[in-house]
């Protein structure tokens, strides 16, 4: 037999075998030993036949093959369940049960994206350190809690997750984190983003001390510009706070636009005693009406956050003032932020006129 014709052999009996198992006519697992055979047998002969195509390098079996089949043809969990239903009626549990054990990991490969390691967890979610396949280069996804609860429930995150992704689409600013692309994975919403290198300002403060007033301001006025254009977009951030901007001795860049709803979330589902402390940035009046969405909000979070990256402290109850005095601090600092954190009445409106009023005092 010439090696022509025994190549063709091979590669059509291997199109016959995928063929008819992945339209469910064969079962997998008898099939699987003949599957491992033929890709051997057509890997070896690589070295004519060139490289070989991709599911084939890395499906070692039919049930990899498969998962990867169907997951790249059919990209709902809901979708996949009806196709198996009517393709695969004689073991439909069988194959609903492979499918259903994904992991996050494995859904987030089909966007071309390698999850690395975890950077980062939160109220919210977790961060991971990624790669994007096709481009090379790293990227920060943002695991966020499930939100498919009953229908109903299902139908509005849904459409409070759509709605926030495209406002994460329009933010466009060298002070906010650049968000390339949002989506379902599984039952967990994500957000792929830039990848910052650097350390949070909570990080900064707990290694090296608190901040220089100088240093403080330069950061608080491009913390402030991040916060002044989000606003101008209609876009209130609602967890500024140490853990949110990262810095590089240069630059500050705010994270974690776009929560909202899962602060919303969590302050209405599991706020205890304790947890009012975790939230040591957040507005008394966002915790009775975790639903607003006034721009003074993250006024409020920001003239935390300048206390915090002063003096290393959140303001004391009795005396907010105290820990700056203390560290000598400005009178027309200790001002402002007095100012950002009184009651909502007189509190600045909003980033636009808190950044105004910051930079008159660098001046």
């Amino acid at each position: 037999m010439s090696s022509k014709i025994y190549i063709k052999r091979n590669i059509e009996e291997l199109y016959s075998l995928l063929t008819e198992v992945l339209t469910g006519r064969r079962n997998f697992d008898n099939e699987n030993e003949r599957y491992q055979k033929l890709r051997r047998r057509i890997s070896a002969l690589s070295s004519i036949l060139g490289p070989l195509p991709q599911f084939l390098d890395t499906s070692d079996n039919l049930w990899t093959l498969w998962n990867t089949y169907i997951k790249s043809t059919l990209q709902s969990y809901e979708s996949r369940r009806r196709f198996l239903k009517e393709k695969y009626k004689d073991y439909y549990d069988q194959l609903l049960n492979k499918i259903g054990t994904s992991s996050f990991e494995e859904e987030m490969i089909f966007r071309d994206i390698a999850i690395e390691e975890i950077i980062g967890e939160g109220g919210f979610g977790v961060v991971y350190k990624a790669e994007h396949i096709v481009l090379d280069e790293l990227r920060a996804v943002k695991k966020l809690e499930p939100i498919f609860t009953d229908e109903e429930g299902e139908i509005k995150a849904l459409r409070r997750f759509a709605r926030e992704a495209k406002i994460l689409s329009k933010l466009n600013h060298p002070n906010i984190v650049k968000v390339y692309d949002c989506g379902i994975a599984g039952e967990n919403p994500y957000i792929v983003m830039e990848f910052i290198e650097g350390r949070n300002l909570e990080k900064c403060v707990n290694e090296d001390g608190f901040f220089e007033e100088q240093t403080a301001l330069e950061i608080m006025k491009q913390v402030l510009a991040a916060i002044s254009s989000a606003h101008s977009l209609g876009v209130v951030h609602r967890d500024i706070k140490p853990k949110n901007v990262m810095w590089d001795c240069k630059q500050a860049i705010v994270l974690d636009f776009g929560s909202g709803q899962w602060l919303e979330h969590t302050i209405s589902t599991r706020m205890t005693t304790a947890s009012v402390g975790t939230y040591g940035y957040i507005a008394n009046e966002l915790f009775e009406n975790p639903t607003l969405l006034d721009k003074n909000l993250d006024c409020y979070s920001a003239g935390i956050l300048f206390h915090y990256i002063l003096t290393g402290h959140i303001p004391s109850t009795g005396k907010p003032q105290f820990y700056l005095e203390e560290e000598k601090i400005h009178k027309d600092v200790i001002d402002f932020i007095l100012r950002s954190i009184s009651p909502p009445n007189n509190r600045f409106k909003d980033g636009q006129e808190m950044l105004v009023v910051l930079e008159n005092i660098i001046r």
